[in-house]
């Protein structure tokens, strides 16, 4: 009985931690070091500007415009509205270790809400 009861709970901690890899494997990384600071969602552009300076320079920056449709008070037929957001893409070096590394940044209207995966850059 006693077995069964430790198998069972392997088995649901083995499920929960699978879970939460899966889950969170397809999510942007919430932090880059940078020296000693690190860049992590949340931060504003001049935020992230001033830390690169210690560990690594912007590569290429580029800017859009996306369009949110919404409705005001649904449940009433309210009144259609589109909010526009600014979108900023940038690609980043930072160097540590010995190398470079490269990320891609998004930010929404100045504050920075992906930072993508890594790729090695020399």
């Amino acid at each position: 009985m006693q077995y069964n009861r430790r198998s069972l709970f392997i088995k649901k901690i083995f499920i929960i931690s699978l879970s939460s890899f899966l889950f969170y494997g397809g999510i942007a990384f919430a932090g880059v070091r940078c020296g000693n600071d690190i860049i992590s969602i949340g931060d504003t552009k001049t935020t992230v500007v001033s830390k690169l300076r210690e560990c690594g320079d912007i590569l290429n920056k580029d800017t859009y415009t996306k369009e949110i449709k919404t409705q005001l008070n649904k449940k009433k037929g309210g009144e259609k509205i589109t909010i526009q957001k600014r979108i900023d893409l940038w690609s980043i070096r930072i160097r540590e270790r010995g190398g470079h590394y490269c990320y891609p940044l998004t930010f929404e209207d100045d504050i920075l809400t992906e930072i993508g995966q890594w790729s090695r850059c020399d």
